[in-house]
């Protein structure tokens, strides 16, 4: 079903995707820390980014509450959905910065190792923003065993599971 909420969210989050590098594109700066927790909110960018993980994990969990998540098909249909234009922008990427690349800088990208710093390419403005990928499809490979554990021991677990992580981190 349809969640109007989801939408404003989501809104929102773009809103302060849009904030955040129109700061640092005006302002000539790159990765500012703010002077205070507001001001973080505008113009840092893990509060977008985290906003927009948690939306997806929401939609993700909202949707297939009632069914049965078969890993591979699910696996496969995010494959097919973000791969052509993944490789279209790694392609461009490699094309607009030759000087950037590397056989193992692009491999990189494609083993979900591509968080920055990559440390083997710099594929310029269109390499920066491939690390997204890498981030969503681990929440993707991680999603259906989450899933399958909040059905089998409830809310409490996942919340220990991501507290305990937070402590190893």
């Amino acid at each position: 079903a349809y969640v109007p909420g989801v939408d404003h969210l989501r809104g929102m989050a773009a809103i302060l995707m849009v904030l955040y590098h129109g700061y640092q594109q005006l302002g000539d700066k790159v990765f500012v820390r703010a002077g205070n927790p507001l001001e973080a909110v505008l113009i840092e960018g893990h509060t977008a980014v985290a906003l927009f993980m948690v939306l997806s994990g929401f939609i993700f969990t909202y949707g297939a509450l009632d069914h049965e998540v078969q890993y591979r098909p699910f696996l496969l249909n995010r494959v097919l959905r973000i791969m052509p234009m993944y490789v279209l922008v790694v392609l461009l990427a490699v094309y607009t910065s030759p000087a950037g690349y590397s056989f193992t800088g692009v491999l990189q990208l494609f083993t979900l190792q591509g968080t920055p710093p990559i440390a083997e390419a710099d594929l310029g403005p269109f390499g920066a923003l491939l690390w997204t990928i890498s981030v969503e499809f681990a929440f993707y490979l991680v999603f259906p065993f989450l899933l399958r554990f909040l059905r089998a021991y409830g809310p409490r677990y996942l919340v220990g599971l991501v507290l305990m992580l937070n402590l190893l981190r």
